[in-house]
């Protein structure tokens, strides 16, 4: 795996977790109308290096069509929204602002080679706060999403 056979990995720098698994992190260049034109990205690199280049393979394709995603995950999450506003802490006088994404500032996370992660830092939604909403891919399709509210209980 090198930068000549992945040119965008020549902006990611290789960190190490205090579990000693290593990512790649960094911001890449995407579409300017996405985030002003970069979105960070963790992608996690595996023992196996032909997990890896099938994980790339699918991170470069994911990338590709960020827009498109990131249009999933926001259609996923107005249907929970429209099915099940308590999970999203919205209550009954909750509306919906008109006009506004209802989530932003997507950042990137890869798992593996099918699993991977849009966090958004911030959203509409009450449980947005304090740090923002994780909508959950499974390949190309939406799994379900993480509440981060709590996350400094955990």
């Amino acid at each position: 795996m090198t930068t000549a056979d992945h040119p965008f990995l020549a902006s990611l720098t290789l960190n190490t977790s205090e579990d000693g698994l290593r990512y790649l992190q960094g911001n890449i260049d995407t579409s300017p109308d996405i985030n002003g034109g970069q979105v960070y990205v963790s992608v996690q690199v595996l023992a196996d290096s032909r997990d890896n280049e099938a994980g790339l393979a699918a991170f470069e394709r994911i990338i590709a069509d960020l827009g498109v995603y990131i249009g999933k995950a926001s259609a996923y999450l107005e249907e929970v929204y429209r099915s099940e506003p308590a999970l999203l802490g919205c209550d009954a006088s909750f509306q919906l602002p008109a006009g506004m994404p209802l989530v932003d500032g997507p950042e990137i996370i890869f798992h593996g080679e099918e699993e991977w992660s849009i966090l958004f830092a911030e959203g509409v939604f009450p449980i947005c706060e304090p740090y923002g909403i994780m909508v959950n891919f499974e390949d190309s399709e939406v799994a379900d999403f993480t509440n981060l509210s709590g996350a400094e209980d955990d």
